[in-house]
């Protein structure tokens, strides 16, 4: 009769699950969220900050190289643009003759 009734007290002992504190689940679950959430925010700030970088950098290389392109450019310069030349004086012909109509037809 005893092996009957230590069977169930022995069960009934490492049957009984812990008891669990939900609160503090609850709160590590959230802290686990709101790490999860900053290092997002952490990590998309940092691209967006390497981008800007990286633009800042390309456009500093390309000024520099331009003005170096600019300067090891050949020194001869270009001849100047010739004036305009002078224009010729306008030549008025002496017409001594009077106006009068081309057609004897046409109305004085």
């Amino acid at each position: 009769m005893r092996k009957q009734l230590l069977f169930p007290l022995l069960f009934m002992a490492f049957a009984c699950q812990p008891s669990y504190d939900k609160e503090a689940i609850v709160k590590q679950l959230m802290d686990e969220a709101l790490q999860e959430r900053i290092n997002n925010y952490k990590s998309i700030r940092e691209e967006r900050c390497w981008d800007g970088l990286i633009r800042e950098a390309n456009r500093l290389a390309d000024s520099i190289l331009f003005v170096e392109a600019k300067m090891a450019k050949d020194t001869i310069t270009r001849p100047p643009i010739p004036h305009k030349p002078i224009a010729p004086e306008k030549k008025m012909l002496k017409d001594s003759t009077p106006v009068k109509p081309f057609l004897p037809d046409t109305i004085q």
